[in-house]
């Protein structure tokens, strides 16, 4: 039986700064792959942050699946022979999901959509998976 090295990570997360939340994902990543981990596993929301007032609002951060945040993401994970998943706001034809991605090295994985949503913070006006 095979085994894999996992890495959990908590960071600050920044609400609608996407650029500095992937930087500080990638200074996190580049310091688990370093550690052996195969697969880093970061928080919800981690590229939009959590806490919006309004669907609007979330909106404006939100990204279909095979955005620019997955496609970055793909390099790194091209160029560390790594995995990654993380969370963010996907946006669907109009429709806002809070959802998760696994990335590897040839891209897109895997998606999912949460499906039990409480009624606080960006889940007040995400559609459940």
């Amino acid at each position: 039986m095979s085994t894999i090295k996992i890495a959990g990570v908590q960071m600050d997360i920044q609400l609608a700064d996407r650029e500095t939340n992937l930087a500080a994902m990638k200074v996190r990543l580049q310091e688990t792959v370093e550690h052996g981990a195969q697969l880093t596993v970061f928080p919800e929301c981690t590229t939009t942050g959590y806490c919006f007032e309004s669907l609007e609002e979330a909106l404006t951060v939100a990204e279909p699946i095979d955005g620019p945040t997955s496609a970055t993401v793909g390099q790194w994970c091209q160029e560390w022979s790594t995995q990654v998943i993380y969370g963010f706001l996907e946006s669907d034809q109009g429709t806002l999901f809070n959802s998760l991605a696994l990335i590897g090295p040839t891209g897109v994985m895997a998606t999912y959509r949460k499906v039990h949503l409480p009624t606080l913070g960006v889940d007040r006006f995400t559609t459940s998976g």
